[in-house]
């Protein structure tokens, strides 16, 4: 198995597809070291979860029902088990330029409504109302409609049903009472580490919050993953800030332009990634000891296949989630299909 990096205390290596579960054992001259426990290796299987009528899917969204959601940017749509899509929202005066949206475990969804710069609560019955801003562009910590935004990319909640946003070079919390407090950043399109104001941030879009608290963004433009500790405290979890797509650890990986993020239920980071030049597409994992790994790829002219991870393709992935049986969705947003991603251990 090829060796990615060495430390004092410990070995990184990439398992290759044809891999078996059991012991890894490592041979260097005629030391031998072998695992104290086993090691699972995770073979994921792709099919198409669903072809969806939607020009431009983007994002992809569950409820606690099974029920699936997407949108095309203007509107967001209810997919029906056979592909036929039910309008949730229209494209109207009250929205314009969805950036995302995300789904609570009671049901309610939180539109980030871009174009109208304000966060837009759907109720079950499909009952719209303004959770927070006030309709117009600025920047303003306050509650509710008295709120103000600039330039919302992302959105995600958190197990108590708290709302995290991306906006203009800021990660921005509303509170279930609609109470908006800036959890860092400055405004400033740079990139800096630290916290509070302290912190600048480039081109922001994906976000996710883990089970523990902690936030993570992508970075379009100094394409990083960026984490958020629970006290506030940003830090480049990994990205050089070069431009690529290369596998590695920490600042060794390279991004060409991540966009939409997912946790699976082991704490592991999803991120969509794409070079449009070639064009190349990529779904790829970031594990806990900050490894990045490619999982899927795809080119727009091998369109969206299925079968074995290592040998599927996407077609310029963008939204994914995963659902409580730790199964992955990704939508297509170049072929209006749902792709799904079951996982199992190889015995």
């Amino acid at each position: 198995m090829p060796i990615s990096s060495i430390t004092s205390t410990q070995i990184t290596v990439t398992v290759p597809a044809t891999a078996n579960s059991g012991q890894l054992v490592l041979r260097t001259g005629t030391a031998q070291l072998q695992s104290p426990v086993s090691f699972t290796v995770m073979y994921g299987s792709v099919d198409n979860f669903i072809s969806v009528g939607i020009t431009q899917l983007k994002h992809f969204a569950l409820d606690r029902q099974g029920n699936a959601f997407s949108d095309n940017g203007t509107s967001i749509y209810k997919i029906l088990s056979d592909g036929r899509t039910q309008p949730i929202t229209n494209s109207n005066g009250d929205f314009k330029t969805i950036a995302d949206f995300t789904i609570l475990a009671i049901g309610d969804m939180y539109v980030a409504n871009a174009g109208n710069f304000n966060i837009v609560k759907i109720a079950p019955d499909k009952t719209a109302t303004v959770f927070a801003g006030d309709g117009t562009q600025g920047y303003a910590d306050a509650t509710a409609t008295a709120a103000k935004f600039s330039a919302i990319t992302g959105i995600t909640h958190d197990v108590l049903g708290n709302l995290y946003v991306n906006d203009a070079h800021r990660v921005r919390k509303i509170s279930t009472t609609g109470v908006v407090t800036t959890i860092a950043g400055n405004g400033v399109d740079g990139y800096a580490n630290g916290k509070g104001t302290d912190v600048q941030f480039g081109n922001l879009e994906g976000i996710a919050i883990d089970d523990e608290g902690i936030i993570y963004v992508t970075d379009r433009e100094f394409r990083n993953i960026r984490r958020i500790s629970v006290d506030g405290v940003v830090t480049t979890l990994v990205g050089s800030g070069a431009t690529g797509l290369v596998d590695g650890v920490g600042a060794a990986a390279q991004f060409t332009n991540p966009r939409q993020l997912a946790i699976d239920l082991a704490g592991n980071i999803w991120v969509t990634d794409e070079d449009s030049s070639l064009p190349v597409y990529e779904v790829r994992e970031i594990n806990k000891l900050g490894v990045v790994t490619t999982f899927i790829k795809g080119t727009a002219a091998k369109g969206v296949l299925t079968g074995p991870a290592f040998s599927a393709s996407v077609n310029s992935p963008l939204g994914m989630m995963f659902d409580p049986a730790g199964n992955l969705y990704i939508a297509n947003t170049g072929a209006g299909v749902v792709s799904k991603v079951t996982f199992a251990p190889i015995k």
